[in-house]
């Protein structure tokens, strides 16, 4: 079933829609490139105008259950209606058969985070892909330590930590990245298990009650890896990442935000 709104029927005559669950509509009024056989199973706006066509007097939202064709018509049952605001549908008032432009619109129009996630997809650059990564970890507002690249020189790309979670990370475009990359990642998982690790000069404390992770953040891969003393290794897809961001709209300041966001980064599909 289509779960948006993708279509608007209107019509001025008062005995169809309320009261009964079928209609007719001439071929000639399918408008916008529509074909008869889009409509079964989608939700509909119901829409009736004034006589005169010129002013929407009610607005109702159902389901087209069935469509036939017969001659130069187009037959469609539907369930019950179901009545909504019109406020967004005041334009509607030619009789026939539509698409839902608002809902092309909202369609059209991403957000600051599904645009990332498009560009962050697109890139081919490791560097570059590296380097928007650390800026999309940074949206996270955690504790974030990244090392220059010019510096990494097998070490892991980047760490964080958020309550109780603590997280070496390492970028890659690698699709073979579980053989590429064993030997490294069997190196952070050594490093994680010193209970401390350096970033430069500077050393950080990993807490021995903490939820240690090796994460292998990747363009789509979302997965599992192994544990390995204690050590959970995984790949994350900058995907599902943004997907998160989108969640929660860049609100990470309460105590209860905080608790969802660290639930959710600790999802562990094993």
């Amino acid at each position: 079933m289509n779960s948006n709104h993708s279509y608007v029927l209107v019509t001025p005559f008062s005995d169809l829609w309320l009261g009964k669950n079928n209609a007719s509509f001439p071929s000639g009024m399918f408008y916008d490139g529509i074909k008869a056989q889009d409509l079964e199973s989608s939700k509909v706006i119901f829409i009736k105008t004034d006589k005169n066509g010129g002013i929407v007097q009610t607005v109702h939202e159902g389901v087209i259950k069935q469509v036939t064709s017969e001659s130069n018509k187009i037959h469609f049952e539907y369930g019950d209606l179901e009545p909504i605001s019109s406020q967004d549908y005041t334009k509607f008032t030619k009789s026939g058969c539509h698409l839902n432009k608002n809902k092309l619109n909202q369609v059209q129009e991403k957000s600051e985070y599904q645009k990332m996630c498009d560009i962050l997809l697109q890139l081919t650059n490791n560097e570059e892909f590296e380097s928007k990564v650390h800026k999309l970890m940074y949206q996270f507002h955690v504790d974030l330590r990244t090392i220059p690249r010019k510096e990494q020189a097998g070490k892991s790309d980047g760490f964080f930590k958020i309550n109780r979670l603590h997280v070496l990370y390492d970028v890659t475009l690698q699709d073979n990245f579980e053989t590429f990359k064993e030997t490294q990642i069997n190196n952070f998982v050594s490093q994680m298990n010193k209970g401390y690790i350096y970033f430069g000069k500077e050393r950080l404390s990993l807490n021995a009650e903490s939820d240690k992770q090796v994460w292998i953040i990747t363009k789509n891969c979302d997965k599992y890896l192994y544990t390995e003393d204690g050590i959970k290794v995984r790949a994350v897809s900058v995907k599902y990442l943004c997907d998160l961001l989108q969640r929660f709209n860049n609100k990470f300041s309460s105590n209860e935000e905080q608790s969802k966001l660290l639930s959710a980064l600790q999802i562990i599909d094993a």
